[in-house]
C-alpha cells in the first residue's frame, strides 16, 4: 500500500470534509483504489526521461548524471550520494546506485547482475590526460551461489579523432570482449557508453553537471 492510498482511504473512512458531497467522496474512494492497484506504473522511456533534463538541472544541486539502459529503454537521474577518494557514488530515487572513478564505472547496485567492484588501472588518468594506452581491468560479479567471480581483461584505449576528444576502449579475453566509448569536452568526459554485463549490455552515462 502506498502512502497516498493509505491517506486517501483513512480520510474517506473518517468522513473528511464538511460539505458531505457524495460525488467528492466517491472520487476520493476511486483515487484510493487506484493508489492500491498492485500493478506498477509503466516506466518512462529514455526519450521521456530526457525531456526532464532541464527540470533536473534546475532542481538538483551538485553532480548529476543520467544513466540510460538502451536494451530496456529505461533511464534514471542520479545525484551524488557519497565520495571515497577518487570514487564518487551516485544514487537515484529508486535506490539504484552507480560508482564512478572519474568517468569510469567501477560498481553498481540495483541494476541486476551488478558489478560488485572493479579495478580499472590507469584508465581514469589516461582519460583525464586525453591519452591512449594499454592496461588491464578486473570486473567482479556474483555467481548463482552469491560467490564473487572475477574477470580479468587486457584493454587498450585510443583516440578516434585528431583533437583527442573521442576515445574507444577495447577490452577482451578468450571468452569476452567489449568496446566502450568516451566523449571529452572542456577537459572532462561528458558522455560515455560502458559495458555493464551480459544482462544489461551497455549503459550510457551522460554527465549533465
Amino acid at each position: 500500500m502506498t502512502r497516498k492510498g493509505t491517506a486517501l482511504l483513512l480520510c474517506l473512512l473518517a468522513g473528511c470534509g464538511s460539505t458531505g458531497d457524495v460525488n467528492a467522496r466517491r472520487d476520493l474512494f476511486l483515487s484510493g483504489l487506484e493508489a492500491l492497484d498492485p500493478r506498477a506504473p509503466e516506466p518512462l522511456t529514455i526519450a521521456e526521461v530526457r525531456s526532464f533534463i532541464p527540470t533536473a538541472l534546475e532542481r538538483v544541486e551538485g553532480g548529476l548524471v543520467l544513466v540510460e539502459q538502451p536494451d530496456a529503454d529505461r533511464a534514471e537521474f542520479f545525484s551524488v550520494a557519497g565520495r571515497n577518494g577518487s570514487i564518487v557514488t551516485y544514487g537515484s530515487d529508486s535506490q539504484t546506485t552507480i560508482a564512478l572513478d572519474g568517468p569510469v564505472m567501477v560498481a553498481t547496485r540495483g541494476f541486476g547482475d551488478d558489478i560488485m567492484s572493479a579495478d580499472v588501472d590507469v584508465l581514469p588518468e589516461l582519460l583525464a590526460a586525453r591519452q591512449g594506452g594499454s592496461y588491464s581491468r578486473v570486473l567482479r560479479y556474483l555467481d548463482g551461489e552469491d560467490r564473487t567471480t572475477s574477470i580479468r581483461l587486457d584493454c587498450n584505449l585510443r583516440p578516434t579523432d585528431p583533437a583527442n576528444s573521442n576515445f574507444i576502449e577495447y577490452c577482451g579475453t578468450a571468452e569476452l570482449e567489449f568496446r566502450n566509448v568516451y566523449q571529452v569536452d572542456g577537459g572532462r568526459v561528458v558522455l560515455s557508453v560502458q559495458w555493464h554485463g551480459p544482462l544489461n549490455g551497455y549503459l550510457t552515462i551522460n554527465h549533465l553537471r
